[in-house]
């Protein structure tokens, strides 16, 4: 789950894209 961060801090400007990816994720877990 680190690994998530910390490709959003390498691409800072793909910011909108791990924000997508987050919140995917967040969901999945709540489906889950």
């Amino acid at each position: 789950m680190r690994e998530e961060g910390y490709v959003c801090s390498v691409f800072k400007h793909l910011s909108y894209f791990c924000m997508k990816l987050l919140f995917f994720k967040k969901t999945e877990y709540v489906i889950i």
